[in-house]
């Protein structure tokens, strides 16, 4: 089953998934819809409108119901009639595990939820770089097509939520307002990419510093060096657990291949990172650097680094002893 929709709707720029239905009756223009995403098992009732918003999959939305930009509505949620949902929201049927989320408020079917650090979310975000993830009405043959299916659409969110990332740092570099302003809000919209496209903690630092890598201010290392002491927090943020760490450096090789511009610095970055940023730890970089392939380039680049830090560790068990 496809979409179904009823009488007098208006529909520009949306895309929907399977067994949608919008109800409506009479002459006028009784649902709404523009620059919405619509899930599968969708139901949507009459007089409603919906504006640059996210509806997930197995949601009902009842009559007369506003929907406004920027918001978030869950998997199973249920929206009772005459509801007016504020701009930048997020609906979800269970509370979010992560500390990052707080709760406004609960409702019969579901839980309004925030960002601690602001009241709303995906600020400034554009909705057509959401999650546009597609489905087959064709029945599929075996569970080997529905594997590959389900990768390539994995791959497919990892890589919208790197385009995001990206562009969210593009504008946080050419906002003028504060530092922490604008770490504050670069936080905020990872954030929200991350829930949108239900990323994992190793998705989200390799990405996060793919992205940074990108940027067209990060061609040389002073420009790395000025951004990376204004981005601290962002930092810190994301890269505290040791396994990210190693997600970040693993970013790092991942960019030098195709970057030679970058490649000629690496060695000078993971060595910024921790000596002066105090983001990368030892034990990061000496699992890293083993995973290289000791014939690399790489790791000729970062054998220095690995010397340096052997031998500060050598003077420190010294000193210890003495």
């Amino acid at each position: 089953m496809g979409v179904t929709v009823g009488n007098g709707c208006k529909i520009e720029n949306a895309s929907f998934g399977k067994n949608v239905e919008i109800e409506a009756f009479g002459l006028g223009d009784n649902v709404s819809i523009k620059n919405v995403r619509v899930g599968d098992n969708v139901i949507i009732g009459n007089n409603c409108r919906l504006r640059s918003c996210f509806i997930d999959d197995n949601i009902i939305i009842g009559h007369d119901c506003t929907v406004l930009a920027k918001t978030f509505i869950g998997e199973g949620v249920v929206i009772p009639n005459n509801s007016n949902l504020i701009d930048g929201g997020i609906l979800v049927k269970d509370v979010p595990e992560e500390e990052d989320y707080g709760v406004d408020a609960e409702r019969d079917s579901h839980y309004e939820v925030r960002f601690k650090h602001r009241t709303g979310f995906w600020k400034n975000s554009n909705l057509e770089r959401r999650r546009a993830r597609t489905y087959s009405n064709a029945d599929h043959a075996c569970d080997q097509t529905l594997d590959k299916l389900e990768v390539e659409n994995e791959e497919t969110d990892v890589m919208r939520f790197f385009n995001e990332v990206f562009d969210s740092m593009s504008q946080a570099v050419e906002n003028m307002d504060s530092a922490e302003h604008r770490t504050s809000n670069l936080i905020l919209e990872i954030n929200s990419s991350k829930l949108a496209y239900n990323m994992t903690m190793e998705d989200v630092a390799k990405n996060v510093f793919l992205a940074f890598l990108k940027l067209e201010c990060c061609s040389e290392l002073a420009q790395i060096k000025t951004l990376m002491q204004d981005w601290h927090h962002v930092f810190t943020n994301y890269y505290t657990p040791h396994k990210n760490q190693i997600q970040l450096l693993l970013a790092l090789e991942e960019h030098c291949q195709t970057h030679p511009e970058i490649f000629k610095i690496a060695n000078h970055i993971v060595h910024h990172l921790y000596s002066d940023c105090d983001i990368l730890q030892e034990e990061a970089i000496f699992e890293w650097f083993k995973s290289l392939n000791t014939d690399s380039a790489m790791y000729a680049k970062i054998k220095p680094i690995i010397d340096w830090l052997e031998q500060s560790s050598d003077e420190e068990e010294e000193s210890d002893k003495e």
